[in-house]
């Protein structure tokens, strides 16, 4: 009887040990998948990180494009101006000159204008 007892006491100790071992199993389970989840949370994270870092590399890019070229239409135009103004200024020149040229030319004719009246 005592045997027999003791064979039951073992046996449910075996048991017992048996089911903790399965509870151990399963919490070993999920704390795998856990792990696993969270792994894949991080390289999503990660591969997001990189998508924005590119994207905003990409703006960085096209912003200092932008500015270069309006940079390139600002000079353009200031060398635009530049040879207008240069090429006003030459007329103004050329209009002084000529209108210095038509003084003398009028000082030059009234100047024979008065000696032939004063030879009539």
């Amino acid at each position: 009887e005592a045997e027999r007892e003791r064979l039951m006491q073992e046996e449910e100790e075996a048991r017992r040990r048996e089911e903790e071992a399965e509870a151990e199993r399963e919490r070993l389970r999920q704390d795998e998948e856990e792990a696993a989840r969270r792994q894949k949370e991080a390289e999503e994270a990660e591969a997001e990180r990189r998508r924005l870092e590119e994207e905003a590399e990409r703006a960085r890019a096209i912003e200092e494009e932008s500015r270069r070229a309006a940079e390139e239409a600002a000079e353009a135009e200031r060398d635009r101006l530049m040879q207008e103004e240069e090429a006003a200024r030459r007329r103004e020149e050329e209009a002084e000159a000529e209108r210095e040229r038509l003084m003398q030319e009028e000082e030059e004719a009234r100047r024979r204008e008065e000696e032939a009246e004063a030879e009539r």
